[in-house]
């Protein structure tokens, strides 16, 4: 694009030597799902999909191809002194300027960081930071190794799940982690840091997903397959009423940690108000949304709750999920708030039906985002009916069943 965003130009990467050759001689060369960009202080732009990386000139012709062993490209960042760091999967990786090498970054003692890189941020000083599933790291202008970042006493991150990097036009690091939200990075030595939690002394810790980094510019779209899964403990006020408010905190801490278990540390999982959890689960099949639907279900259902007092107590959960983008035809025509309604709707049928199961929604036909926009508007059930919508259901719950009926 250009400076008024309109698109001038279209890049394609390509493959690398004689493979490359053969394919374009062949047939027209498959399109390649690109994860992350970034543009260069040369001006070349660098594309991250899967394993490899394209390099791209001003005129938009191909220069070269790299391989890394990270599996899946998650960030790209080319910092002030020319390097490409690679935020993948499995750990992060570098080219450094002049070279054709993408070298994999080990911690101190040797030993690689094998997590999911979700942000990288290159600091004033020329330092970068790296965010993973297993912590916030820190790699010192010219060298090599990534230094896990140590906090102060009680000044700490509430989550070591680290989902977003942002430092701010006065150079403030801002670091959003999973669950325990916003913090500020209030003093660093070069050795400890110290971070003030920001969404929790605002009041904001488990809020809806999206009321921390989402608020200063980082976007859903950037995370490609999405599930957004609604939890809803069944006939819970009857745990408060029947045992107290200590019996349902337990059973609400039991069911948080039973979640945790089944999606992993780079999902998001919120407490959504009283007694219901939202997950997002990052970089998902749609095919697998249902598989992952039954696991939590099972695991909240199949064993009993302990309580303070010694007893325990059954419980089971209702789950309603949707896919994002509900249309890869027309990804840009839902937004995150109302692919959760969808979720919402759905968690409702299968508490009108009986409880105990999951209906979820994988998919969308439609014909324009317009048209998109306004079934998503309407009730369930009359879309469902419309035959445009992918939907499944526990096997043997009528969930499905009371959607369908709804209307009649």
């Amino acid at each position: 694009m250009d400076g008024e965003l309109r698109v001038t130009g279209t890049v394609r990467p390509q493959g690398s030597g004689k493979a490359k050759t053969a394919a374009l001689a062949l047939q027209p060369a498959p399109r390649t799902r690109i994860e992350a960009m970034t543009q260069a202080g040369d001006g070349t732009i660098w594309l991250g999909a899967d394993s490899a990386l394209y390099q791209f000139g001003r005129s938009h012709r191909q220069l070269r191809t790299l391989q890394h062993a990270g599996g899946l490209t998650r960030r790209l960042l080319a910092s002030a002194d020319g390097s490409l760091w690679v935020g993948t999967q499995d750990g992060v990786f570098r080219v450094q300027p002049g070279t054709a090498e993408v070298v994999r970054l080990s911690q101190p003692g040797g030993q690689p960081l094998r997590a999911d890189i979700n942000a990288l941020a290159e600091a004033p000083d020329g330092s970068v930071w790296v965010g993973s599933g297993k912590g916030l790291f820190r790699i010192a202008a010219s060298e090599s190794k990534l230094q896990p970042v140590t906090t102060e006493m009680g000044a700490g991150l509430g989550n070591p799940s680290v989902i977003g990097l942002l430092f701010d036009r006065q150079h403030t690091l801002w670091v959003d982690t999973a669950v325990t939200g916003l913090h500020r990075l209030r003093r660093w030595d070069g050795q400890r840091a110290s971070f003030e939690r920001i969404s929790e002394r605002h009041g904001i810790v488990n809020r809806p997903f999206g009321g921390n980094l989402l608020k200063y510019g980082a976007n859903l779209r950037d995370d490609a397959g999405l599930v957004f899964f609604l939890f809803d403990i069944d006939f819970f006020k009857q745990v408060n009423d029947q045992h107290g408010h200590a019996a349902g905190d337990a059973v609400l801490k039991q069911v948080s940690a039973r979640l945790a278990r089944v999606f992993r540390d780079t999902d998001y999982l919120v407490r959504w108000g009283g007694e219901e959890f939202l997950v997002v689960a990052r970089a998902t099949p749609h095919a697998h949304a249902a598989e992952l639907a039954e696991r939590a279900r099972a695991a909240v259902a199949d064993q009993p709750f302990d309580l303070d007092d010694g007893g325990c107590l059954s419980r089971t959960c209702s789950i309603g999920f949707c896919c994002f983008p509900l249309s890869t035809v027309h990804a840009d025509a839902l937004g995150w708030d109302a692919v959760v309604n969808i979720a919402d709707a759905a968690l409702y049928a299968v508490k009108s039906a009986g409880r105990d199961g999951w209906l979820g929604v994988l998919g969308a036909r439609s014909e324009s985002a317009a048209a998109l926009l306004t079934w998503s508007r309407r009730p369930l059930a009359e879309w469902a009916r419309s035959g445009d919508l992918n939907v499944v259901c526990s096997p043997g719950h009528g969930g499905l069943a009371a959607v369908q009926c709804e209307m009649d």
